[in-house]
């Protein structure tokens, strides 16, 4: 293998490197929802689940009256009251199981906001102790400075007290 052959190929390579990069970040750009998306998509997810839980709902009130007339029709000890009691309790579980489901999609949505709005704060508070930081640095400079001065006033006034005495 030649050295031209090394560049060639040390060449393609970062070439290769280089439009891959250039390739993901040009998709990730393009699949990513701006603000209005981000919302429009949210408010077709709930109206999704508005749609869901209206139909839980009308599923729960119907075995709710059909438990009723089970029991008026058959007594409290019978096997049909049972069977219906048992079917409105798994459809008024799921009921409940999509209800949790539908408020976890909407609290991950502003849990996320806050966690940003925490992400933000924590770096602008690391800025800004990163400011104090510099402004310490500064001032024990100069308080340095301003000490070393003052030995040197202190010395040139004593040479000069000295000299007015000889």
């Amino acid at each position: 293998v030649s050295d031209e052959g090394r560049f060639v190929g040390a060449f393609a390579c970062i070439w290769g490197v280089i439009l891959v990069s250039l390739m993901v970040v040009s998709l990730s750009n393009l699949l990513e929802l701006k603000p209005g998306e981000k919302k429009a998509h949210t408010i077709l997810n709930r109206l999704r689940m508005r749609k869901k839980m209206k139909r839980w709902a009308g599923l729960v009130i119907g075995y709710a009256g059909y438990r009723h007339l089970m029991k008026r029709k058959y007594g409290v000890g019978s096997t049909e009251l049972k069977d219906a009691h048992l079917t409105y309790l798994k459809v008024l579980r799921g009921f409940q199981d999509e209800s949790r489901r539908a408020r976890s999609i909407f609290d991950k949505s502003e849990f996320e906001s806050v966690e940003r709005d925490l992400v933000r704060m924590q770096n602008r508070s690391e800025e800004i102790s990163d400011v104090f930081t510099k402004l310490a640095v500064s001032q024990a400079r100069a308080k340095g400075a301003l000490s070393n001065l003052i030995c040197q006033l202190r010395a040139i006034d004593s040479l000069s007290r000295m000299n007015t005495r000889i």
